[in-house]
């Protein structure tokens, strides 16, 4: 990855220069409206987010952001830096992306960010076809959760990736795959004898393993048991998805994830699923990618398999997968 160096010769006291990563850890931090989780997102520390925050604050001269105790909130300022920074990241990336298809125009590379569910279901299958049919190309994968996916992607780290958000920007965009539901998973016996879809009540009172790194997933159970004056009682959280799986098929805990993360459990009759009846939880999955006049060959033969394998999958009804058009 190459340097960026934007220079603003009438911005700030001294007219300094400002740097991708400065742009990069700004925007994260802005989304994420906290420096320790965007640390967290960008495999770095704490203090070298806000490091970079404040050379660029030095940068321009200008408060971008103030600390509050949830967190962080833009100045009005920080509010026209992060239109602008989202642009100039998106120009890097796009331009990253050109050089990489001239440095890979003979190898045909394609990178693909997947999901941890989709790692086990999905990409066997597109492996396996992509082999079949256009052997020349070489599809490399990355696993991440959706919005480490996009940050990827926006980077110019990978070519398409599987999000629940919608993309729409000027060099990029994303096409509505399926719906999936977002359940409690566990041993058959156990889950078994609870109810669907499941209480809150009932909820709180389980012993829950949660995936660590998902704050998202975590912050819409506690807005919605909170309405309650719930709130859940035995959670712990694991970031290693066979630990997980462990906890789930030896009868330990309960999981919350998309049935396809078990899905040979499920198939086994191992494990079993519930609903928890919050409409948060269920979440249309999107292919990110270059926008469709944008894209090379290769890339448009990759982005209709996937496509193609995804509508196979929605209509084999293994996953409770649905397809856009029918919700």
């Amino acid at each position: 990855m190459f340097l960026a160096v934007v220079t603003f010769s009438n911005i700030g006291p001294k007219g300094r220069e400002m740097e991708f990563k400065q742009l990069r850890y700004f925007s994260v931090v802005a989304e994420l409206e906290s420096f320790t989780a965007a640390a967290d997102r960008l495999n770095v520390t704490q203090p070298a987010v806000g490091m970079q925050v404040r050379k660029l604050e030095e940068s321009v001269g200008l408060k971008l952001m103030l600390r509050h105790s949830r967190g962080v909130r833009l100045t009005p300022a920080g509010r026209v830096m992060l239109d602008h920074a989202r642009s100039i990241l998106d120009m890097i990336a796009q331009t990253e992306r050109a050089l990489g298809k001239v440095r890979n125009e003979d190898s045909a590379e394609i990178r693909i960010g997947v999901t941890p569910s989709l790692s086990t279901v999905f990409v066997p299958r597109l492996l396996e076809l992509c082999y079949e049919q256009y052997p020349e190309l070489s599809l490399i994968f990355t696993q991440g959760l959706p919005s480490e996916l996009v940050e990827e992607m926006r980077s110019g780290k990978l070519d398409f990736c599987f999000t629940n958000r919608e993309i729409d920007k000027k060099n990029y965009e994303s096409v509505p795959l399926y719906f999936e539901e977002i359940r409690l998973i566990g041993a058959i016996d156990e889950i078994g004898k609870l109810p669907d879809p499941v209480p809150f009540e009932t909820l709180a009172s389980l012993p829950i393993v949660l995936d660590g790194r998902d704050t998202q997933l975590a912050s819409i159970l506690q807005r919605e048991l909170s309405k309650n004056d719930l709130y859940l009682e035995k959670v712990t959280e694991v970031r290693a998805i066979q630990i997980r799986r462990t906890y789930a098929t030896k009868r330990a805990r309960f999981c919350i994830a998309p049935s396809a993360l078990f899905y040979s459990e499920i198939l086994s009759g191992v494990c079993a699923t519930r609903s928890l009846g919050i409409p948060d939880l269920l979440r249309c999955i999107q292919l990110g990618g270059p926008r469709v006049e944008a894209m090379t060959a290769a890339e448009g033969r990759v982005r209709e398999l996937a496509i193609t394998i995804i509508e196979q999958m929605v209509s084999e009804d293994v996953l409770g997968w649905t397809l856009p058009e029918h919700q």
